[in-house]
Formats: structure tokens, C-alpha cells, sequence
């Protein structure tokens, strides 16, 4: 059997024209030829990679066309005898022609596809895990929102967050990633680093390894100045909405603000509302302070898992704070710290 005739039947398959007895005729011939086999597994692969990229668009009729006119204009170069023959070579080309354009708009011609964003949130007491389709994994904290491609498209991996979230990315340096948030953007290539970004909060970036650049986008900045530093391992950056200040931390302990991924409250000098915050985040529960007085009362502590109650009693014997569960929450009370 000639090689064009299984053109003929590859094409008919992959345009789904064969017939029955066509289909049975090509299965014959992969199954007993290594080479028509080979060809047709890397007919179909490409075939598949094209229809996952999006719908190849091409004019098949435009191309018969052309063909069938050629036909016309040389017909009268051959005798009349050995039309059959011409007639079948020239199926045989538009074939072959069909079936080129098709393996060549499926690696050259991409159309323009339209980038599908998800959106991963966490409510109060809630934390979860986003894979991305790069392999990238997210860890995002209670409270927290992150905007995606569900397929990254083009030469960026770009993504918004909301609150904040612990980054392991994937190393492709020809696709930067980028995570923006309503101050800073933050780029990068390969590394693993932390971004907290709440509403009305200072925004850090916490680097625990590779190479990281945070960029402020130019609002609520002086004079609209955009303002750029690059972190390595165990260095931060916070930016300070008010002032439009950024600035540069080193040799931090990295632990303290990514503690939270592995399940670890971890408080360090900070004041007790600042603390409540954390917890009513945490446990997604409304906590009230009762006496302003003892808002500024030092906190210090590290809760591995721990219940709320356990912190709290915790709280209760180290600065002396008094707590009491009602229907609506937690209420703190105290006479000084």
C-alpha cells in the first residue's frame, strides 16, 4: 500500500470523514507498520496540542478550491487517458496540504486566548492551599483573598492578594512572577517568600530564600515616586501607605512572620489589640476589649495549634488580662498591665 494513500487516511481520521471501513483500513496499517505507526502517534500528539491551545482556525474549502482551479487551468496539459491519475495525485496534495497547515497552525499560529482568572478567599479561621499551573504553591492566611490565571499565558505569572499568603515559586527565568498588591508589587524568579498585605495596614514582604524586588506602584507616595528595593534571604521591606515610605530590614528572623503557615501563632513584643486582631482572624471569632487602658499592654508568646482558650489563658497570666466567652464572642477586660 502506497505511503499517500495513509495520508489520505490519517487526514480523513483526524477531520473525522472516515467511514467506518476507512478507520478499520488505517488501524490495519498501524498496527502492522512501525513507521505508519510512529507517524500517526505523532499526528494525533500534534493534532491534540492544537485543539488544547485553542480552536486552529482555516479555510478548507478555500484551499480545495485552489487546488481544484490549478486542476482546471493544467487539465488541458495531459492526455485525456490519464485524467484518473492526475485526479489522484492532486487528492493526494490537497491532502497532504490540509494536513501540513493543520501540524503548522498548531505550533505556529496561536490565537490570542482569553486568560480565565480564579479567585481563591478565606474567611476568618480559615487558611488554604493554591497550586498554580506552574507548580507554584500558595499558602494563603485567614482573611485573605488571591486572583489568578488558571493557566499562565504569555511571558509573566502575574497574581493579586488581598491580605496575606506564603509564596513557594517555581524557578522559570523566562516567566518572572509577579504578586501584586494595592501598594507594592512584588517580582521574582524562583524563591520562596512571604507578603502581607491587609487593608489599611503596612505592607512587608518577608524574603526566606532566593532573590526578591518590591516595587511601590506610585500611590499615596510624594511627588507620585515610584520607589524600588531588591531582598535577599532573612531581609524585608514594609511600605507605609500613610507616608509613602519603604523601607529596608536585614538579618531579620524570618520566623516570626511566616510562623503562621505551620500552625504557629507567634507573638513578639507587639501590643495586646494589635495581638486581639491576630486572633479574631485566627479563630474567626469577634473579640472586644472592654478596658482601652490595657491596649497597649506587651504581648509575648508562641502557640503551636493551640485552642483559643489556651492562649488566652496564657494572656490571662502573663500581663494579667481577664476574658469571658459570650454569645457574641470574647470579652477582655483588666486593670493595667
Amino acid at each position: 500500500m502506497s505511503e499517500e494513500r495513509f495520508w489520505i487516511l490519517l487526514t480523513r481520521y483526524l477531520s473525522k470523514e472516515a467511514t467506518l471501513k476507512e478507520n478499520e483500513e488505517l488501524q490495519d496499517l498501524v498496527s502492522y507498520n512501525q513507521q505508519y505507526r510512529s507517524l500517526f502517534e505523532r499526528a494525533v500528539h500534534n493534532w491534540k496540542i492544537g485543539k488544547e491551545d485553542g480552536p486552529v482556525v482555516f479555510d478548507t474549502e478555500k484551499i480545495k478550491s485552489k487546488v481544484w482551479t490549478a486542476l482546471g487551468e493544467e487539465e488541458s496539459l495531459y492526455e485525456k487517458g490519464k485524467r484518473p491519475v492526475y485526479y489522484a495525485t492532486a487528492a493526494v496534495l490537497l491532502l497532504l496540504a490540509v494536513v501540513g497547515y493543520i501540524f503548522y497552525a498548531s505550533y505556529f499560529i496561536k490565537p490570542e486566548l482569553e486568560v480565565v482568572y480564579l479567585t481563591k478567599t478565606t474567611q476568618r479561621g480559615e487558611k488554604a492551599t493554591v497550586t498554580l499551573s506552574d507548580g507554584s504553591t500558595i499558602r494563603l492566611n485567614a482573611e485573605s483573598s488571591v486572583s489568578f490565571p488558571r493557566r499562565f499565558i504569555g511571558d509573566t505569572r502575574a497574581i493579586t492578594l488581598t491580605g496575606e499568603a506564603f509564596f513557594t515559586v517555581i524557578r522559570n527565568p523566562d516567566k518572572p512572577f509577579t504578586v501584586k498588591t494595592a501598594d507594592l508589587i512584588t517580582n521574582v524568579l524562583g524563591t520562596s517568600f512571604n507578603v502581607k498585605a491587609f487593608a489599611e495596614d503596612e505592607v512587608q514582604v518577608t524574603v526566606t530564600s532566593g532573590l526578591v524586588q518590591v516595587l511601590s506602584q506610585g500611590v499615596s507616595k510624594p511627588m507620585n515616586q515610584n520607589l524600588q528595593l531588591t531582598l535577599n534571604p532573612s531581609e524585608q521591606a514594609t511600605f507605609y501607605p500613610v507616608t509613602g515610605q519603604l523601607t529596608k530590614q536585614e538579618n531579620i528572623e524570618t520566623k516570626k512572620y511566616t510562623a503562621w503557615k505551620d500552625g504557629i501563632i507567634y507573638f513578639d513584643d507587639i501590643k495586646l489589640d494589635d495581638a486581639l486582631e491576630i486572633l479574631e482572624r485566627w479563630y474567626g471569632i469577634n473579640i472586644a476589649l472592654k478596658d482601652p487602658e490595657i491596649a497597649d499592654c506587651v504581648i509575648v508568646g508562641e502557640y503551636h495549634n493551640e485552642t483559643l482558650q489556651n492562649v488566652l489563658r496564657s494572656m490571662q497570666f502573663g500581663v494579667g488580662i481577664e476574658y469571658e466567652f459570650t454569645q457574641d464572642g470574647v470579652v477582655i477586660t483588666g486593670n493595667g498591665c
